[in-house]
């Protein structure tokens, strides 16, 4: 992910700071020496789960969102996709959008459909409430 890229670079670039910091003192130094931070580490830390979103799928041409299970349905035993059904303005009338919301693919034995375009939401307040309760805040603090 990209957000995973830049928050690697950050963390670079405050390793770096930290040991041209650590020129002029020699607290800083240590800190400097021992800092191997990475992605992984901070989220083991902070116990961060990253598979804690709602996905939904989202029409490429109208961005109507749609939630997974509302891109099939099941016609004579057999699942088949649907389409969008997002009324959109085409030429002063109303028309039903009609794009395609999924892609059919078949494995072995199995027929697998995968969304187009998705959307993956996660609550800011549900992930600070989570943050801030988390064991990792917890343990460490020392009073």
């Amino acid at each position: 992910m990209s957000s995973d890229n830049g928050l690697e670079w950050l963390l670079q670039f405050l390793s770096k700071f930290l040991h041209l910091i650590g020129i002029q003192s020699t607290y800083v130094a240590s800190i400097a020496s021992n800092f191997r931070v990475t992605v992984y580490l901070m989220r083991q830390f902070f116990e961060l789960d990253r598979d804690v979103f709602l996905r939904y799928v989202v029409c490429p041409k109208c961005t109507k969102l749609y939630k997974p299970e509302q891109c099939t349905t099941i016609i004579n035993g057999s699942q088949v996709p649907l389409r969008c059904t997002h009324m959109v303005r085409h030429r002063r009338q109303m028309k039903e959008c009609g794009h395609q919301l999924v892609r059919e693919v078949i494995l072995t034995n199995k027929k697998i459909f995968y969304p187009l375009k998705v959307y993956c939401y996660n609550s800011v307040i549900e992930t600070l409430e989570r943050f801030v309760s988390g064991k990792a805040l917890q343990r460490n603090v020392n009073y």
